[in-house]
């Protein structure tokens, strides 16, 4: 049975991963649960909130992701072509793209509220890219940071976790 919301596994997602990468893992927690709600509820000001805290994740979190953890990884990878690295830069760059469409949308659902074939368009893309970033999350919540916590050294972990301190802004 899928889970109601992200709490559902949340702490049991934490026991499998270092402490270090548990910001990423907090991110996604209310990220998770905002874009369950979206794909529940038509609502501009939910949708708004969402767009902006996509945003948020594609600037810090995706960027964080990028920066900190995908040289490590793809230091223990033959190539960087394939393989997890090179996937999750693909998903990264496919949610901006849609992104990036659907804040296109949005903008201009703001100027036409009352178009009923608008309100479906946005509807339909909105819950398309809510979908995207939930099975993103539950990719690397259930796959990558796991999978993370036993290949980084110590010493890997805790070089990612001082970066993380000193360079975050909370998501």
């Amino acid at each position: 049975m899928a889970p109601k919301n992200h709490t559902d596994h949340f702490y049991e997602i934490l026991k499998n991963v270092a402490p270090e990468l548990h910001p990423f893992i907090n991110d996604h927690y209310s990220t998770w649960n905002l874009m369950f709600s979206v794909r529940e509820t038509f609502s501009i000001e939910l949708y708004q909130v969402a767009l902006e805290q996509i945003e948020q994740e594609l600037n810090v979190h995706f960027v964080q992701e990028e920066q900190l953890l995908l040289p490590i990884l793809e230091s223990y990878l033959i190539s960087n072509q394939v393989g997890p690295s090179a996937k999750l830069i693909d998903e990264h760059r496919s949610i901006n793209k849609k992104f990036v469409e659907v804040k296109q949308l949005f903008e201009n659902f703001q100027k036409v509220q009352d178009n009923n074939e608008n309100k479906i368009a946005l509807t339909k893309q909105m819950n398309l890219l809510a979908y995207l970033v939930m099975k993103h999350i539950e990719k690397e919540d259930h796959y990558l940071y796991p999978m993370l916590s036993l290949i980084f050294t110590k010493e890997e972990k805790e070089k990612i976790s001082l970066l993380l301190q000193i360079n975050r802004s909370p998501i």
